[in-house]
């Protein structure tokens, strides 16, 4: 489904937090007088958070020197993920 947010136990991922990108995945953006797109982000179909990994308390791992489930662990992870949407010229993106 679309816009799905699903939290299963069990991470091997950085940040315990995984996007998925599929044919229903969004691309969004700003178009300039020539058609060409200037400012552009994608929307994942689906994002999973793992229960057992650094986003929550009690979790596998931290994120950088904060502790699994703190305000900046989950801060940073979820800044990260973010970064993932933001198109790079050229249509790749982090």
């Amino acid at each position: 489904m679309k816009g799905t947010i699903q939290i299963p136990s069990g991470s091997d991922l950085y940040t315990g937090i995984r996007q998925v990108y599929g044919p229903e995945s969004t691309v969004v953006g700003e178009v300039n007088s020539d058609g060409v797109f200037v400012r552009r982000y994608r929307v994942p179909s689906r994002t999973i958070i793992y229960k057992s990994g650094p986003f929550f308390p009690g979790g596998k791992g931290g994120i950088g020197s904060y502790p699994p489930g703190s305000p900046q662990a989950q801060t940073l992870a979820l800044l990260h993920e973010l970064a993932h949407n933001i198109a790079r010229e050229g249509g790749g993106s982090g």
